[in-house]
């Protein structure tokens, strides 16, 4: 199974990138194969599609189907394994989707 996480940030760019770097890195010592998607907070509706789970690292007033997640643990490191055992529960309770 391949599970796909929307990470997004004020810009796309570096943050967004660090985020899913650690997610996907933490997930995969796990045993979960991963594939992640950057984007700027203002775009998650255009580039949800498809995706399992979303984290941010800013806030988003809107709602979506999928689980939403903060992913400022991982920008600090406070809080990182809390929050890669919540979204492996989501990952794992959602649609599965195969590749």
């Amino acid at each position: 199974m391949k599970y796909h996480i929307l990470v997004a940030c004020g810009t796309g760019g570096v943050t967004s990138t660090a985020v899913a770097t650690r997610i996907k890195e933490g997930l995969a010592e796990r045993g979960l194969n991963i594939t992640t998607k950057q984007c700027r907070i203002q775009d998650v509706a255009v580039n949800i599609e498809g995706m399992d789970v979303v984290v941010t690292t800013s806030r988003l007033s809107e709602t979506f189907e999928v689980p939403m997640f903060n992913g400022i643990a991982f920008l600090t490191g406070v809080g990182v394994e809390k929050s890669l055992d919540e979204i492996e529960l989501a990952l794992l309770n959602s649609k599965k989707k195969e590749d």
